[in-house]
């Protein structure tokens, strides 16, 4: 049957920095009014929302059409069922914005991600932009296995060749594949004839990494923009079948041989091969995921594609241990059912976790020191002043407000010694830090702008050594503090509402009027000794203060 498209007619046009939402529908009828919702109280009105009915069995379509009545913004694309790659490429295909955005129906984004995004995009002049999701679990979805991974743990600020963040991510295990956690250019999706293959699932392992070789701009910022609803029925939580393996036989496959361009490319040959690598992995994990299942079509690609890796050069050695050892994990998941066993396999597990964190990663050189001078000082009689998230990366702004308040406590502090701990090592290492802390050390968070909803990360990981010592001298240097106006937001304001109450001497500094009545009109840290208002950090430096000395 040849597709058909019923598109109702759009009376908004879009500047030329305007965005296109792509909304992908089929029977979301409970979830679907929150979504377009969502996308509709946008803080940013520049936008047209492209809903594709993809042939919907229930109430989906009229809604869709109830809201096209409603917003003149909204365009409807009514069509035969052809699954989710075919309805975004539906989508794309009658897009007009500079900017394209594909939103899963059954999810929903905070009023500013919109602008957010587009601001980031055209400051940076950027092909793609990735950001984080919060998951949460919707009613009657017993499991919750998949309420984490999709929050990346490292910090990206730079903007990077697509095929070098790619490299990184998936070396640092921070590479997330969901569509919808990226921000694209529509001229570069329509140069690199991107569009998502059809009458396959995990279609966005394909797109994302065919779409991050090709990028030549490419940026992440560590935001919770998206709301991703976990159902008992979704594609995601459902148990896997022989179509999962099939899937990921055609991805991996398409990767070896249509995009074999990337691998011939000195510049993007090393990402191409930790993607491969990388899909791999994926497939053989969905084949034996669904080994019960396995029919002999399913067994025959696993050796085609064993042979067909040979051939290319690649280790399937690794390949087939990698199924070994997916075997080995499925056999103890039902032994672990077990109840006599459940003691011995926790036992197992916590000792090979152990050794897991004891060797790998290993520390940098300038890490080890700073942990061995932090073990060194944690002797009586030695005052220290303790500094959480100092930064390493290049954000030079970052990095000046650090230099200040170094600046501050060595000429005002004699007598404390003063310790840096950057951040990946809070992150990394949070039980080797607790360990050389004591009850007279003064704990600091390093100033700037991320105590809130938008670059929460480093806040939470602050706050989990903060934790552990509630009797301590807390400082928050001059902050910037900002929730999102919305369920998410307060929920994130209650939880730190709560968390800071524990503290019997916590001093709080902002350096913005809106920070300051923010926490007044909350009541955010109802225990606090003090709160005050002062200028930022770098407000106290001189300009040379801030420049290195010439090279002699």
């Amino acid at each position: 049957n040849t597709t058909q498209h019923n598109t109702t007619n759009r009376h908004a046009q879009l500047s030329p920095q305007g965005t296109s939402i792509i909304i992908p529908v089929y029977n979301v009828e409970k979830y679907l009014p929150e979504c377009i919702d969502s996308v509709i109280n946008q803080t940013c009105s520049d936008i047209e929302i492209i809903l594709v009915d993809d042939g919907a069995t229930d109430s989906s379509g009229k809604i869709c059409d109830d809201y096209a009545k409603k917003d003149s913004r909204i365009s409807v694309i009514h069509k035969p069922n052809g699954g989710l790659s075919d309805a975004r490429n539906a989508g794309l295909a009658k897009a007009t914005g500079k900017y394209v955005y594909f939103l899963d129906s059954d999810d929903y984004i905070e009023p500013q991600t919109i602008e957010i995004l587009r601001a980031f995009s055209e400051q940076h002049n950027l092909d793609i932009l990735g950001f984080d999701a919060y998951s949460f679990c919707d009613e009657g979805c017993l499991s919750t296995s998949s309420l984490n991974g999709l929050i990346v743990s490292g910090y990206y600020p730079d903007v990077m060749l697509g095929h070098e963040m790619l490299s990184v991510m998936l070396k640092n295990r921070d590479y997330k594949a969901p569509v919808p956690l990226r921000f694209f250019n529509r001229i570069f999706l329509k140069e690199n004839c991107l569009t998502f293959k059809k009458d396959i699932l995990h279609e966005d392992e394909l797109f994302s990494f065919v779409a991050l070789l090709s990028a030549k701009r490419a940026m992440h910022i560590p935001a919770l923009l998206y709301n991703r609803r976990v159902r008992s029925n979704s594609i995601t939580s459902s148990r896997a079948t022989q179509k999962n393996s099939d899937s990921m036989y055609i991805i991996l496959y398409e990767a070896l041989t249509t995009y074999r361009h990337f691998h011939d490319c000195e510049q993007t040959k090393f990402a191409y091969d930790l993607g491969i690598q990388y899909f791999m992995k994926l497939y053989t994990f969905r084949y034996v995921q669904a080994t019960g299942l396995q029919n002999s079509k399913g067994r025959e690609q696993i050796r085609v594609m064993v042979k067909h890796l040979d051939s290319l050069g690649y280790s399937t050695s690794w390949m087939r241990l990698h199924i070994v050892l997916c075997y080995l994990f499925y056999v103890k998941l039902t032994l672990s059912k077990i109840t006599s066993l459940k003691k011995y396999l926790k036992a197992c597990y916590k000792c090979a976790r152990k050794l897991f964190i004891r060797f790998w990663p290993r520390l940098d050189v300038e890490a080890r020191s700073i942990l061995q001078r932090l073990e060194d000082t944690n002797k009586p009689g030695i005052k220290r002043i303790i500094t959480l998230c100092v930064p390493r990366h290049g954000n030079r702004g970052d990095i000046a407000i650090a230099l200040a308040q170094r600046k501050l406590f060595t000429e005002n502090c004699p007598d404390f010694t003063l310790i840096e701990l950057p951040g990946d090592l809070v992150r990394d290492y949070p039980g080797r830090i607790i360990r050389h802390l004591n009850a007279n050390d003064i704990l600091l968070t390093n100033g700037g702008g991320y105590f809130g909803s938008f670059w929460r990360h480093d806040e939470l990981e602050a706050l989990y050594i903060l934790r552990h010592f509630p009797n301590n001298r807390v400082i928050i240097m001059p902050q910037t503090i900002c929730y999102f106006n919305s369920k998410q937001g307060r929920r994130e304001l209650s939880h730190d509402r709560k968390a800071f109450s524990v503290f019997t001497d916590l001093h709080v500094f902002v350096r913005d009027r809106n920070s300051y009545d923010l926490i007044n009109s909350n009541n955010l840290y109802p225990y606090a000794k003090s709160v005050e208002l002062v200028p930022d950090m770098v407000c106290s430096m001189d300009g040379k203060d801030c420049i290195a000395p010439p090279p002699q």
